[in-house]
């Protein structure tokens, strides 16, 4: 529950000469109240924004609004304003869905009471009308989105060393993040090599994380063969899958294509060390920052 303070404009209204039309000067006050809210349930943002005026402008003057929603780039994601002339109270409500996870939100109300300007003429339309504005004032409200599941891949580190008996030693670290790459803490982990392998260096059976296991933000993949080895021996793993374990189907955070042998070691095709923040995806993309 947030609790909010209306801003207050005081308000002097002058003599007005322009179109022939007098006013008399009294001071008048103008209150603003802007509010909003996230609902997870639905992902959507609701704003509210509400001016009212005292009743001694009531009939004078009109009561005018608008209210925008910003997001965390200060880009406008909606906007509206409501002007009402007989109550003295002008209030818009915006909603917005689709938002961004891991981002504040800012809604920002303007407040203004607008002067009705009327006079007249011998030549048509006879009766003229200038709205004036005689000052005005704005208040706000955020709230931010959570952060998003657990989506993808992103690379800590790609270190290319080597074994015991001289093969080629890959350990890659990896960190799990949302959709903006914003990390995940304290969620498990488990390995999906697709079916056994064997290791034609050592002729043993791979070892897999095939159990779920907790990281607090980074864990290693430590790709190597047995020994002894010498030449290509060594195996494949075509569609090694990393999963986050929640329910009882983990999503997918990345497929990889493991060439693992003892003379050279590939990732998707590539023998070389990644560059930091290379991103892994569940479809088997990959996306390397430029």
């Amino acid at each position: 529950m947030r609790m909010r303070t209306p801003i207050t404009l005081s308000t002097l209204l002058v003599l007005f000469c322009c179109l022939g039309v007098a006013v008399e000067t009294r001071a008048q006050a103008v209150t603003g109240y802007t509010e909003i809210d996230y609902y997870a349930d639905t992902d959507t943002l609701d704003a509210y924004s509400e001016t009212d005026m005292d009743e001694d402008l009531i009939g004078e003057y009109d009561a005018y609004v608008s209210l925008t929603i910003r997001d965390g780039n200060f880009s406008v994601v909606a906007s509206g304003s409501e002007e009402d002339q007989w109550n003295g109270v002008a209030s818009v409500e915006l909603f917005y869905s689709g938002t961004t996870p891991d981002t504040t939100y800012t809604a920002r109300g303007f407040h203004k009471p607008i002067a009705d300007m009327w006079d007249y003429d011998y030549a048509w339309p006879y009766q003229t009308y200038a709205p004036i504005s005689v000052g005005s004032t704005y208040d706000s409200d955020s709230v931010s989105t959570p952060a998003g599941p657990p989506d993808h891949l992103l690379l800590g580190n790609d270190l290319i060393g080597s074994t015991g008996c001289s093969g080629v030693r890959r350990q890659i670290d990896y960190v799990v993040v949302d959709s903006n790459k914003h990390i995940k803490r304290n969620i498990s982990v488990v390995e999906d090599p697709g079916g056994a392998k064997t290791d034609s260096c050592s002729n043993l059976n791979v070892v897999f994380s095939t159990s779920c296991f907790q990281i607090s933000a980074i864990f290693e993949d430590d790709l190597k063969t047995g020994c002894p080895g010498s030449g290509s021996c060594g195996f494949d793993v075509p569609t090694d899958k990393w999963k986050w374990c929640n329910g009882t189907t983990p999503p997918t955070l990345a497929t990889l294509n493991y060439s693992v042998h003892y003379n050279q070691i590939n990732v998707d095709g590539r023998p070389t060390k990644y560059p930091d923040k290379t991103e892994f995806f569940p479809d088997g993309s990959v996306h390397i920052p430029q």
